[in-house]
């Protein structure tokens, strides 16, 4: 009786290959990536260019009311963390919208002095000053996606920041 449930099981296995072939083909999956997603970047952000300017600004400022001082110094932090964090859809397989807001970190000048103040009485007290620049803001951007395989895009993204 076993072996009759065995062979029965076999023939009707058989018999329904032929559906199982007939029966219309599943996607790939994720080649149609459809509706939102939401993203994070964090990265370093270095603010090129010479900071000399700026440093003999914050020097001159120290010194401008000629009292004596000692031990000038500025420098220019000009690296900083920066990050992104957004949302998007992805309307078809080919075009996308984002918003997003970025933060691409901090430009410090500081300068630092001992300055002998005639007002505080005679010595030389610690004196700093420090200009600060950052920029970030919302971003709005469209981005067109080309699918080379079931794994890997390349995409183009156009947009505007509002810093």
């Amino acid at each position: 009786m076993k072996m009759f449930s065995v062979i029965a099981l076999v023939a009707v296995g058989m018999a329904c290959s032929p559906l199982a072939e007939a029966a219309p083909k599943k996607r790939a999956a994720g080649l149609n990536r459809v509706g939102p997603y939401v993203f994070a970047m964090v990265g370093m952000t270095q603010y090129s260019g010479s900071h000399e300017e700026e440093e003999q600004l914050m020097r001159d400022i120290l010194t401008a009311n000629d009292f004596p001082y000692q031990n000038l110094v500025s420098e220019t932090d000009d690296t900083d963390i920066g990050y992104n964090v957004g949302a998007g859809y992805r309307f078809t397989r080919y075009f996308a919208a984002e918003m997003a807001f970025a933060q691409f970190g901090q430009l410090t000048t500081t300068a630092n002095a001992d300055v002998d103040y005639p007002q505080d009485g005679p010595g030389f007290e610690p004196s700093e000053l420090e200009l600060t620049f950052e920029s970030g803001g919302p971003i709005f951007s469209a981005v067109g996606i080309l699918p080379i395989n079931e794994h890997f895009e390349v995409y183009g993204r156009l947009g505007f920041v509002f810093a």
